[in-house]
């Protein structure tokens, strides 16, 4: 861990009884003056201009604050403007002397927070702090007093003596701290750093702070995909409620901007015009109720009777809910939560899991109806999804479960999260995610059937895999103006939080994908506005690539290629891709005709720490002498469509930037391949914020 940079001083003010210092952070170094120095601290390593914007310093939540150290201060003061509220607690200026500290903070639902040595909740003051908007927080120290200000305003005092001689501005002395990082800083903008302050200037408070992420902070992260949808920084997870209204698609997400951890969960929030290129909008909605300080998490959105957007969203709170919220208007940006929250405030009579979550809400013959994902204890553990019936999407009716498993038989599993039930042409399809579970990953699983009487009644109780290779979950389902039903989801990193913490970042989505229905069998296909990625096209052509692997790229980090493969008396055909000049990273995609089986051997994908370098395997016969595969690579990002219908996904992290080189091969004599080669353009989400 090293610090990275020191802020330039802009102006040094010396006025009132000790001197005034006031910083204006615009640079990207930073300030000393006359042997005083305001030091910059970032637990990671990144490039020199990380976290500084040109109107202040850009925190990330996480890993970055300010300090100072001198005898005797006396006050503090700075401007600071939030992007999301701290995962638990989170300090503006923190104090410390004499074996004692103090700070003034918001906790994770924005209210102001004085900590008294470092672990004692003083008091949850009354005034309750706004994200995107600038507050301008100080702390004086008298003998035996401290004073808490906010815009000049005293909103608290503590009875304490303090003689400070240490300072943090974006990060407490109270502190949680997995994997190194802390859960006490800030994620947001900090300006006009003051020291012995006695300014009494106030500040206009209406004005928006730019909260954008620096395009710095990632520009030389060659594993960050950039046609791929994901946050501009820190913790996401699944989508959910993917919709077109007036002209445009909106999809939300489990979002945490404060941390790169499961904690402090808001409803993210996407635009786009062709589900390619999209802007980030401030979160839909937030954990500022009761029935929702613990997470605002997963479920639906959908187009009610009156043609208006809903979200419907699990409350996070002392046990698990349902709740509801509406638009201000049509731009979709302001959400209202129903005052009638929640409205389904436990699981149903009969039931002792109090954990249900992620809802999907359809229509049936002029009725609505809501499964919620869920499960049951005991000896036999198994997943279950409870039905619910409204005529007004507001008061809701238990009936029975819609379906439920039999994991000695199907495989399924002891609780079932992310719940699809959609009809294509004249079935249903039911989809679940089956939990980890001594062992067992999780899996995207689902059936085909009818809806009668209200219950699922399944082709088969034998699920299907949504994917060859288990990696993709929890799709999100809309049917667009072609009546192709499109799905997003989540490609998860599976990679040590500390890699994460490193990084900036967890987790990104999958390329949209328009599934159809064939034999009962979900086919799945990217979406065609991906075309208009594509730039330098190239050909490549082997009559032989068992004696000499085909080499069809060396450098670029963006592809589509479109490879066939004629397989002749080949018993193994593949993909060498992530592969060091110097042979210290490499990756295998594998087809074993054999064994009928897909392999993806990432044993040496990366020398990076926390990277786990596995192999993967599931069943897939290759059916005829032809195989077809159109792959998708997006730095970390790795999708396989195999014979215009099965897919598959992975991700891949290697250390060095060269790692790149991709190459085809075969055992047996008569195997050859061709390959269409496309550089991608950048589709980079853009930040409304």
């Amino acid at each position: 861990m090293r610090r990275l940079f020191v802020i330039m001083l802009i102006s040094v003010i010396c006025s009132h009884l000790w001197g005034q210092i006031i910083w204006h952070l615009e640079g990207p170094d930073a300030l000393t003056a006359k042997g005083q120095t305001l030091c910059f601290h970032s637990l990671k390593e990144c490039e020199e201009t990380k976290g500084i914007t040109g109107c202040g310093l850009r925190t990330d939540g996480y890993s970055t604050w300010l300090s100072y150290s001198k005898s005797d201060i006396h006050s503090a003061s700075a401007y600071f403007a939030l992007e999301s509220f701290p995962n638990e607690y989170g300090a503006f200026i923190a104090l410390k002397g004499n074996g004692h500290s103090v700070s003034v903070g918001a906790d994770e639902q924005g209210r102001l927070t004085v900590i008294d040595n470092s672990t004692k909740i003083c008091t949850v003051a009354e005034v309750k702090l706004k994200t995107f908007t600038w507050y301008k927080i100080g702390v004086s120290v008298y003998k035996k007093e401290v004073l808490f200000y906010v815009n000049n305003k005293k909103l608290f005092s503590l009875k304490k003596r303090l003689n400070v001689d240490e300072m943090m501005l974006g990060c407490g002395y109270y502190k949680e701290t997995p994997q190194e990082f802390s859960l006490s800083s800030i994620n947001g903008v900090i300006d006009e750093v003051s020291i012995n302050n006695s300014d009494n200037s106030l500040l206009d408070i209406s004005k928006r702070p730019c909260l954008s992420i620096p395009a710095s902070r990632f520009a030389e992260d060659f594993n960050r995909p950039v046609f791929h949808l994901l946050p501009a920084a820190n913790w996401t997870n699944e989508t959910h409620g993917l919709i077109k209204y007036k002209g445009l698609y909106h999809i939300f997400n489990q979002k945490n901007a404060s941390a790169i951890t499961l904690r402090q969960i808001n409803w993210g929030h996407f635009i786009s015009s062709d589900l390619l290129h999209w802007e980030e909008q401030i979160p839909a909605i937030s954990p500022d109720k009761d029935y929702d300080h613990a997470g605002i998490w997963s479920g639906h959105a959908i187009i009610d009777d009156a043609g208006k957007p809903m979200i419907i969203y699990t409350c996070g709170g002392d046990t698990t809910g349902v709740g509801l919220a509406s638009p201000m208007d049509d731009s979709l940006l302001i959400w209202n939560k129903y005052e009638g929250n929640p409205v389904i405030k436990a699981p149903a009579p009969g039931y002792s899991r109090t954990d249900m979550r992620d809802q999907y809400v359809f229509k049936d013959n002029g009725c609505w109806y809501m499964i919620i994902g869920y499960g049951v204890d005991g000896n036999n553990a198994h997943g279950l999804l409870p039905l619910y019936k409204s005529d007004d999407l507001k008061h809701w009716t238990y009936l029975h479960p819609l379906y439920e498993g039999n994991p000695s038989v199907d495989a399924t599993g002891i609780f079932w999260e992310m719940p699809c039930f959609i009809k294509i042409g004249d079935k249903y399809v039911l989809s679940v995610n089956r939990t980890p579970n001594k062992g067992i990953p999780a899996r995207t699983q689902y059936w085909t059937g009818k809806f009668i009487n209200e219950r699922f009644v399944p082709d088969t109780p034998i699920p299907k895999n949504l994917e060859v290779i288990n990696r993709l979950l929890s799709p999100s389902l809309w049917h667009d103006d072609n009546g192709d039903l499109v799905s997003m989801a989540i490609i998860p990193d599976e990679i040590s939080g500390i890699a994460n913490n490193i990084m900036g970042w967890a987790h990104a989505y999958s390329l949209p994908r328009v599934w159809t229905l064939k034999d009962d069998v979900i086919k799945q296909n990217p979406i065609e506005a991906l075309k208009q990625l594509r730039d330098v096209k190239t050909n490549y052509w082997t009559s032989n690539i068992t004696e000499k692997p085909l080499m069809i790229n060396k450098i670029e980090h963006q592809l589509e290629t479109d490879i066939t493969f004629h397989i002749g008396d080949a018993k193994q055909i593949g993909i060498t891709l992530c592969h060091n000049p110097l042979g210290c990273e490499s990756s295998t995609i594998l087809f074993n005709i054999e064994s009928d089986s897909l392999i993806i051997d990432q044993t040496k994908s990366s020398m990076r720490k926390g990277i786990p370098n596995r192999v993967r395997k599931d069943f897939y016969h290759v059916a005829g002498d032809t195989l077809h595969l159109r792959l998708f690579i997006d730095g970390s990002m790795v999708e396989g469509f195999i014979n215009d219908g099965d897919a598959f996904s992975t991700r891949i992290f290697p250390l060095y930037e060269n790692s790149t080189e991709m190459k085809l091969f075969a055992d047996g004599s008569t195997a050859c391949a061709s390959a269409v080669v496309y550089k991608l353009n950048s589709a980079k989400v853009k930040m409304n914020f």
